[in-house]
């Protein structure tokens, strides 16, 4: 069953030796060289599916990954059935709030000390199950030991949580959170000059 078509990918529920599961298959693009496109996808897939497994030696929640197929460039995850972290997060207490916050601050501060970037951190791409954040969605994502990639992927958390969360103390708590693991709090001052520059284009 198709659960959603995205402009890289389309997402399957569907079922792996008797389980719920996620199959995520990245897509040909018609306007690409094909030689180009197949070589694009199959990269991304690779690099999905070992940033995924690799961040869980980290202490940072993803889906299992139980197959991949380079070829078809698919990958076939664990079905996590809880909530996005963009639909509760508005709704839930202070105290829940930022209790779920500091998860996220935490584990991108995980991420981002063993340099790994996810690319794409919006709370779409976060989920609640079990008082535990997974992180899903890393097609974007790469391994990159720059101060400036750290800084470009929380000025897109932070512009994430400014448009669906602007009316609640959230992003706050993450950066509280974040700042243990950015003890020089290098990426932090590049989110915010990275944020200025966009103020002043």
């Amino acid at each position: 069953m198709l659960l959603k078509r995205g402009a890289e990918a389309e997402i399957h529920l569907t079922e792996f030796l008797g389980r719920e599961a996620i199959a995520k298959s990245r897509v040909p693009k018609t306007y690409r060289n094909k030689r180009i496109d197949d070589v694009l996808r199959k990269n991304r897939t690779k690099s999905e599916a070992r940033l995924m497994s690799e961040v869980k030696k980290y202490g940072v929640s993803t889906p299992v990954i139980y197959d991949v197929s380079v070829d078809e460039c698919m990958i076939v995850m664990q079905y996590i059935n809880g909530e996005r972290v963009k639909d509760v997060l508005n709704s839930v207490s202070e105290k829940k709030r930022k209790k779920i916050c500091y998860m996220i601050g935490e584990s991108v501060g995980k991420m981002h000390t063993n340099n790994v970037i996810h690319g794409d951190l919006t709370t779409s791409n976060m989920i609640l199950l079990n008082d535990k954040i997974f992180f899903i969605d890393f097609g974007l994502g790469e391994k990159n030991s720059e101060i400036e990639a750290k800084g470009v992927d929380l000025h897109v958390m932070m512009e994430g949580f400014e448009g669906a969360h602007s009316e609640v103390d959230a992003f706050g708590y993450v950066l509280d959170s974040y700042k243990l693991y950015d003890k020089k709090g290098m990426a932090v001052k590049r989110m915010h000059e990275i944020s200025e520059r966009g103020r002043y284009a």
